[in-house]
């Protein structure tokens, strides 16, 4: 779900579906903020749909996450989760419908 700050969006907060194992073995956590993908930020939605649109080509990613107030790198290996993902295991494991309403961070510059 896009999180928003003073207007301004930051990023995408994620969330795991059903699957929670699968979801933990891509690198995240449940509310991670992926705040880039690739050093591309996710501060623009038109953009950020590209991007996310665009990986699917990559054989490795890189996501920045923002976890707990810090910056993390998490490296995911795209042809492994199109591989999952074609075999029917990774239809579930980031479910945006379980995900609860956007919200609006903080600016911690303030």
């Amino acid at each position: 779900q896009p999180v928003f700050a003073n207007g301004q969006q930051r990023g995408y907060r994620v969330y795991p579906g059903r699957n929670r194992q699968q979801f933990s073995q891509l690198g995240l956590m449940p509310g991670d903020l992926v705040t880039a993908i690739n050093g591309t930020p996710l501060d623009d939605p038109a953009r950020g749909m590209e991007i996310l649109q665009s990986i699917n080509s990559a054989a490795q990613v890189t996501v920045t996450v923002e976890r707990n107030g810090q910056s993390t790198q998490v490296s995911i290996n795209s042809a492994l989760v199109a591989a999952e993902a074609a075999a029917g295991s990774l239809s579930e494991v980031i479910s945006v419908s379980e995900a609860p309403e956007p919200s609006e961070d903080p600016d911690p510059a303030e």
